[in-house]
């Protein structure tokens, strides 16, 4: 009775939902996933039995072998798009849950959301830098009395801060629109590891006011990309983990050439992402804790998480993120090598 029940639950979710046990056969496995996926039925069959494609076949390895959520997109030949979410389990019978979601419509609104953002952003974008020009030259200014002058510098600073800002948050709605629109970059071949030591050394002014131990593995490293993006890459996984690293804290930044692949791997031992988050911390302006001030916040704009996966996805660099709360978190991404 209660199978039946199950069974019935799961052929009428809007998700399609494999499960895997150790030996890597198919446990459960409703109608929606194997439309999604492309096969048909058979429980007890070994998943590397129904599903050819490579990709997805190594990301269950690993998501199974490292205890790793994975998500991605897969598009389909007909151009639908789903969105699998690899979720490892810990249990007797199963370890892995295979989640697959149609998000054809929703990826349709998020194109057309690009049109949004890269408006308001041109628009705003010219108004905001003559304020900062105003205020600055405010600062300077001189009053009429030691006290006018104080408080117009006051003032001024605070328009300054919050322009600048705005100005920062308008700067990261264009980018993720660029990249939205998928536009040609020019690529180059990059020495990763003097590209990482240029990015840490811009950040050892806030690595030093939070007293953070920070340390450093490196091999040297080439990867063919554009040299601006990479640098955003490097510089928002970096400055997350300061951020969210408390005072006293460490970090551990692990560049890696190793098997046709170089991979980035940035550890901290901060308050780390809750289960729940996990699958969300890349969406456009999500915070893991709502109730976190702009002040609390260090400056961030919300999207520097959004454009690292947007950059990875271009250049076929899968991210891997794994978090406990209170024990930190690591971020890893794997770019091709280039071996000249």
């Amino acid at each position: 009775m209660e199978n039946n029940i199950l069974d019935l639950i799961l052929n009428n979710i809007g998700q399609g939902v494999i499960a895997l046990n150790s030996d890597r056969a198919i446990v459960s496995c409703n109608r929606r996933a194997a439309d999604d996926l492309g096969f048909v039925r058979a429980d007890n069959a070994n998943i590397t039995e129904v599903i050819a494609d490579k990709v997805l076949l190594g990301s269950i390895e690993e998501a199974i072998t490292k205890n790793t959520f994975i998500t991605f997109d897969i598009t389909r030949e007909d151009g639908e798009v789903f969105e699998l979410r690899l979720l490892p389990v810990t249990s007797n019978d199963i370890c892995l849950i295979i989640v697959s979601k149609n998000v054809t419509a929703i990826r349709k609104i998020a194109l057309e959301k690009q049109e949004f953002f890269a408006n308001a952003g041109h628009e705003l974008n010219t108004p905001l830098s003559s304020i900062i020009g105003y205020s600055e030259m405010l600062t300077t200014a001189k009053s009429a009395t030691a006290a006018e002058q104080k408080k117009n510098k006051e003032f001024a600073a605070v328009i300054n801060k919050e322009a600048t800002r705005m100005k920062h948050l308008i700067d990261d709605m264009l980018k993720v629109s660029e990249l939205e629109e998928n536009k040609e970059l020019v690529d180059e071949v990059i020495d990763f590891e003097e590209l990482l030591e240029g990015v840490i050394k811009s950040a050892v002014p806030k690595i030093k006011a939070k007293k953070i131990t920070f340390l450093q593995e490196s091999d040297q490293c080439f990867i063919v990309a554009n040299r601006a993006k990479i640098i955003e890459v490097a510089a928002n996984l970096i400055d997350n983990a300061i951020k969210y690293t408390h005072e006293g804290g460490q970090i551990t930044i692990r560049l890696r050439n190793k098997e046709g692949k170089v991979s980035l791997k940035v550890t901290d031992n901060g308050k780390g992402i809750p289960e729940k988050s996990l699958s969300r911390v890349f969406e456009r302006f999500y915070r893991v804790d709502k109730g976190r001030n702009k002040d609390q916040d260090e400056g961030g704009t919300g999207l520097g998480l959004a454009i690292v996966k947007h950059i990875c996805a271009h250049y076929n660099a899968p991210i891997k993120l794994q978090s406990k709360v209170g024990m930190g978190t690591r971020i890893s991404i794997a770019f091709d090598s280039f071996d000249g």
